[in-house]
């Protein structure tokens, strides 16, 4: 568990797991595939979600290759989409 030190108070999060990081990427992708736009999401949010959905035309909108794009995200990301995609077909 991830603890953060904040003065007097102590911050206790939840960790992050490939499940969560699977299934906030299957909300995204879930959401942006229904209104066909990317969604209000972080950068490194819609970089997956364009990816997972093989949408080049969202990356060329965020001014991305798709290897820039893949670079970009963390491996646990890259991972989730990847698991995603191979659902979704």
């Amino acid at each position: 568990m991830f603890v953060e030190n904040l003065g007097h108070c102590m911050l206790h999060l939840k960790p992050i797991t490939s499940d969560s990081v699977l299934q906030r990427l299957r909300e995204m992708c879930e959401a942006d595939s229904a209104d066909g736009a990317l969604g209000p999401w972080s950068s490194g949010e819609r970089i997956a979600v364009a990816l997972t959905l093989d949408r080049l035309d969202w990356l060329t909108a965020l001014n991305l290759s798709a290897l820039e794009a893949m670079e970009r995200l963390p491996s646990h990301w890259r991972d989730a989409c990847v698991r995603l995609q191979k659902e979704l077909r």
